[in-house]
């Protein structure tokens, strides 16, 4: 019995060394996008689904480096030096590539793009920065119209991730989400211990391990080759999905802005993003093998060229700031997005804020200054009307 022991407990040693040694290795040559607790930066918010924190000062690191981040009471993205009141406001709504939780907010494309209308029209310009990760179409508009029926801007912004923000659906709102409230432990019965240590092990391995992260992702992925998921990161770029209603409806909700907007006289400007394997095509090439597909079957220009044609045909302003991105890539700037967490870097924010700038100074320029001053900010819900929508990957 003795020996029978002493076997176990070597056996549990080799292999706790040998998982430890593979847990080294992914974390210093092929680090994985680990979780991280979202529930310190967004909290669940009736009609949005989730938002931002108010009067936040934490840091996060979603995998590339630790950011602080900073929000004023109305949720905005600030800096942690006070701003000057702007003569120009502008609005930017969007997802994660706008709430830039992997950049410090003096690198954020908005920032940037505040400080280069400033530099070439002489006025004080604001970027309010409201995007938040996680967000659709749907809840650009209701944040749009939140924003405009409480304060006056001179432009509206709207960042298009072209890989995740198809919808196939209009939604009026969004309950409050649950997803980032951990569940509550029980321990009551055997089972439920059981299943509350499972949880609780889950989460902290996500957080935690790149070998567990690696696994994770390694079965999904066979599930994907299985043809188990319809949808999946490369669908917006696969031509068999090319007459999918899809993009008919995402146009139609991304207008429905423009509509809010002109009811308040404001202007709206539509910028697609790409996602770094539109820029890389040796990435793409990894990808599209790793998926077990051909390179013949995806269109990486088919989504922009689909979204711009839904919204041009609305008579609405559409930029695509791909092949920016990919000058930049082909010049030898190979920042441009994370290593790990493959949102821009701060290469990629400033690619972004030298494209933008020039598009929207000479809007700007036809407005005189003093003509967007605050209106006065009521507490409690913003917009009675829309009130009747990985921590890392965990959520959202």
């Amino acid at each position: 019995m003795r020996n029978i022991w002493r076997s176990i407990v070597l056996l549990c040693g080799v292999s706790f060394g040998f998982l430890l040694l593979l847990e080294l290795f992914f974390r210093i040559f092929w680090p994985q996008p680990l979780a991280w607790d979202t529930g310190m930066v967004w909290e669940p918010v009736a009609g949005l689904g989730w938002q931002r924190r108010p009067n936040l000062n934490i840091r996060v690191n979603t995998g590339e480096r630790e950011v602080r981040v900073v929000s004023d009471a109305l949720r905005h993205r600030i800096g942690t030096v006070p701003e000057e009141k702007p003569d120009v406001r502008i609005l930017s709504v969007g997802d994660s590539f706008v709430e830039a939780l992997q950049v410090d907010y003096g690198q954020t494309m908005t920032t940037l793009l505040a400080k280069a209308l400033a530099m070439s029209s002489g006025r004080k310009v604001g970027v309010v920065n409201a995007g938040v990760g996680g967000w659709d179409p749907n809840q650009y508009r209701i944040m749009a119209q939140q924003e405009l029926e409480r304060a006056k801007y001179a432009l509206v912004l709207v960042f298009v991730y072209m890989e995740n923000d198809l919808v196939d659906r209009r939604l009026e709102s969004f309950a409050p989400t649950t997803r980032l409230t951990p569940p509550q432990p029980r321990y009551d019965t055997v089972r439920a211990m059981l299943s509350t240590l499972s949880v609780l092990g889950d989460a902290w391995l996500r957080q935690h391990s790149h070998l567990y992260t690696f696994c994770l992702n390694s079965v999904e992925l066979r599930k994907i080759r299985a043809g188990a998921y319809t949808q999946h990161f490369l669908s917006n770029i696969m031509r068999s999905n090319s007459e999918s209603p899809a993009w008919r409806i995402t146009g139609e909700v991304l207008a429905e802005t423009a509509g809010i907007a002109a009811e308040y006289d404001t202007p709206v400007m539509y910028v697609l993003l790409p996602p770094p394997h539109y820029i890389d095509e040796n990435m793409l090439k990894t990808y599209v093998r790793a998926f077990g597909i051909e390179l013949s079957q995806v269109d990486i220009a088919q989504p922009a060229r689909l979204l711009m044609a839904e919204l041009a045909k609305r008579g609405l302003t559409v930029v695509d700031a791909t092949e920016a991105l990919r000058t930049a890539f082909k010049a030898g700037e190979k920042d441009l997005y994370g290593h790990v967490d493959r949102h821009f870097g701060p290469a990629g924010h400033q690619v972004m804020a030298q494209f933008l700038a020039p598009l929207v100074a000479k809007h700007l320029l036809s407005h005189p200054p003093g003509q967007f001053e605050d209106l006065t900010v009521m507490p409690g819900p913003l917009n009675s009307r829309a009130m009747p929508v990985h921590a890392g990957a965990i959520f959202p």
